[in-house]
């Protein structure tokens, strides 16, 4: 999940495509996770209906800080379809599970790949005026992608979409993501637009914007044993994925590209990625345990 930040200024171009009239358009979150996107739709000036997702942890966070979370398997598609065409909303958002899709996971697409399916095709029957999807880039290359676009077509939507980096959107982190537009109100091709002139303007965000009392250097796990863990706070965090709260490792071999010793290197907290995601201070206040906000937020 991204951060609140990134959302906020990816929703932004949408919001000012809309009328002064239509600035509080009422929305639904499908696959909600722990609420960014919901915070970052509201604060772009939405009015949230409701919150869906079969996850009860996130679910829990996302009660706390917004309410209106609602458990619910969204592979029912009729069930979710009668839910959300209930609520009448003017804009759909979502983020169906990255996993299959993700360079980070195995790309043999199955049943979470078929959830972006499933997110179309709800949206096609609730007929919002407008909907926004988040992924990862491999995301429109996939033939699940290819089959949602085709449902969104044939239920009259316009379509486009624009890779945004959050470290140009005042998140410090450097992690890259596809934002789907769909509209039967709108012109969605100036929404693109409007993010790639914000995504050109904007400078990269640094950790120690957001982190200024960890020092200069922090440690991340790396995918790879050939990567460097030890990060500069100088930069943008790498992409926290879920074993971003990973403890420093004894015997720990100096590797090429390390922005210091590891003894120096501050050890993130839970509080520290929430802050590297866009997250506000205290979004967390359940204090889950390090390895539930570490799969939240990766």
């Amino acid at each position: 999940m991204l951060g609140i930040v990134f959302f906020c200024e990816s929703l932004r171009p949408l919001r000012e495509s809309l009328s002064p009239k239509s600035t509080r358009m009422a929305f639904v979150d499908l696959f909600c996770g722990a609420g960014g996107f919901t915070r970052g739709a509201r604060d772009a000036g939405l009015h949230l209906l409701a919150g869906f997702d079969n996850d009860a942890a996130a679910l829990a966070q996302y009660n706390v800080n917004h309410g209106r979370g609602v458990h619910m398997d969204l592979s029912d598609e009729a069930s979710a379809i009668r839910a959300v065409s209930a609520l009448a909303p003017s804009v759909v958002v979502g983020s169906p599970p990255c996993t299959d899709f993700s360079s980070a996971g195995t790309r043999r697409c199955g049943a979470r790949a078929r959830l972006t399916v499933s997110f179309a095709r709800i949206v096609a029957a609730a007929l919002p005026a407008w909907c926004l999807l988040e992924n990862v880039r491999p995301l429109v290359e996939s033939d699940e992608w290819r089959e949602a676009h085709d449902v969104l077509r044939r239920a009259g939507y316009a379509v486009a979409w624009v890779v945004l980096n959050a470290a140009k959107c005042g998140v410090a982190q450097r992690r890259f993501r596809v934002f789907v537009v769909a509209s039967r109100a709108g012109d969605v091709r100036e929404v693109v637009r409007r993010a790639r002139r914000m995504q050109r303007s904007g400078a990269e965000a640094a950790v120690r914007d957001a982190l200024p009392d960890i020092g200069a250097s922090y440690y991340v796990k790396a995918r790879s044993v050939k990567n460097a863990c030890v990060h500069s706070t100088a930069r943008p965090a790498p992409t926290l994925r879920c074993n971003c709260l990973a403890r420093k490792p004894p015997g720990y071999a100096p590797r090429h590209g390390d922005a210091g010793p590891l003894e120096r290197a501050h050890e993130l907290r839970a509080r520290d990625v929430t802050a590297l995601s866009g997250f506000p201070a205290g979004y967390f206040a359940t204090e889950p345990r390090r390895v539930t906000v570490a799969r939240l937020v990766g």
